[in-house]
């Protein structure tokens, strides 16, 4: 494969904020990056090189825009998996590997596959509408569909069988409930080589009832022995798919101290935004690392920081106005990164504050000051 600077093509599925920001750091590696996304106003369209219009669902569309860069990768994991495999077929290096992500964009197939590795979860069924099996011992539950789910979407309560009946659209898995103590993710990656990297572990915090990540902490207020299971789980799922790139691990912790695996995102992730500014390499640069064939960079913090996203107001959709911005850029050790989203819907993710500061404690007191400080409202309802 030719080495940075000598003008490698990276073709990225999906053109949301995360391929934006790969973008940034993938400049510092002169390689050129072209993204494929059906909105010709998608966040990463102004800083590609060459932004192609279509969709990442369709297998035409993905061959064709596949077929003359030297590396696709991902930025959404719901995308035409099939395309990826003849696109590897033919040459073209497709990291993380299609059958990887042909497993984890579908959560009953990524959860049987936690079953069968014998990871610890939340024991689940697999459902179809209009044939509901016998539930018992899985309600309350939550219910999750298999295909398409993302920022929460998708993703239910149920606490009884009538409840999921008339939730119930299409193929899902209901999950027993876990009484959760808190919520932990672990970003990852894995080069061709073998090497195998971790970000420290961060604790989340969820919004209540649209399960979006509002806030994080880094580094989680865990102990060493719980991320050390967490780390070994992360890894045996890398190294059995032989998975080149980023991987973000989510998971529970119960009540009584033990460790779940929720789900798995095989790209950049919400939970590793922090990684820009709180750690020696970040989240996008270590990606682009792996994909790369070049050595993983330090994971190691900088310091303790939060990471607050930026949520559009419930009850306003369209242009976005963004009120308190002066507040927090006083705030010392805080970094905006706002994503240039034409338009602003109820919870919708459009930038997020990343907090630096000497202790834990500071730092999630000065989140949630900025969570306060901020509010994303449609131009059109002022």
């Amino acid at each position: 494969m030719k080495t940075p600077g000598e003008g490698i093509q990276i073709g990225v599925l999906g053109g949301g904020q995360l391929g934006q920001m790969l973008i940034r750091y993938a400049i510092d590696f002169g390689v050129k990056v072209s993204t494929l996304d059906p909105d010709p106003e998608c966040p990463a369209c102004p800083y590609t090189s060459s932004p192609v219009q279509g969709s990442f669902h369709n297998y035409d569309d993905v061959v064709a825009f596949g077929k003359n860069k030297d590396i696709i990768t991902i930025e959404i994991e719901n995308v035409n998996a099939d395309a990826l495999r003849f696109l590897s077929k033919s040459g073209v290096r497709v990291c993380p590997s299609a059958d990887a992500i042909a497993l984890i964009q579908d959560k009953g197939l990524q959860k049987d596959y936690y079953r069968r590795m014998n990871f610890p979860t939340a024991p689940h069924i697999h459902l179809e509408p209009g044939s509901i099996p016998d539930v018992t011992g899985f309600l309350p539950g939550i219910l999750k569909i298999r295909l398409a789910g993302y920022d929460g979407q998708g993703v239910m309560s149920v606490e009884t069988f009538e409840e999921l009946s008339a939730k119930l659209a299409s193929p899902s898995i209901l999950e027993q409930k876990i009484k959760i103590e808190k919520e932990i993710s672990i970003v990852a990656a894995r080069n061709a080589f073998g090497e195998i990297r971790f970000f420290p572990a961060v604790e989340m915090v969820f919004h209540g009832q649209k399960h979006i990540l509002d806030m994080l902490v880094s580094p989680a207020d865990i102990s060493v022995e719980t991320e050390r299971q967490a780390q070994q789980i992360l890894s045996a799922m890398l190294t059995n798919l032989d998975f080149v790139g980023l991987l973000a691990m989510e998971f529970f912790i119960s009540r009584d101290g033990k460790l779940f695996v929720n789900e798995s995102a095989p790209r950049p992730h919400n939970s590793g935004h922090q990684t820009m500014e709180g750690s020696q390499v970040s989240q996008y640069e270590q990606h682009l690392r792996a994909i790369l064939d070049l050595p993983l960079g330090d994971t190691s913090l900088l310091t303790p920081t939060a990471m607050v996203n930026l949520l559009g107001a419930e009850g306003h959709t369209g242009t976005p106005v963004y009120s308190g911005l002066e507040k927090i850029l006083a705030i010392p050790g805080a970094s905006i990164h706002l994503y240039g989203k034409k338009e602003t819907r109820p919870f919708r993710k459009m930038g997020h504050v990343v907090v630096r500061g000497a202790t834990r404690e500071s730092v999630k007191e000065t989140a949630g000051r900025v969570t306060e400080m901020i509010r994303i409202i449609a131009k059109e309802n002022v």
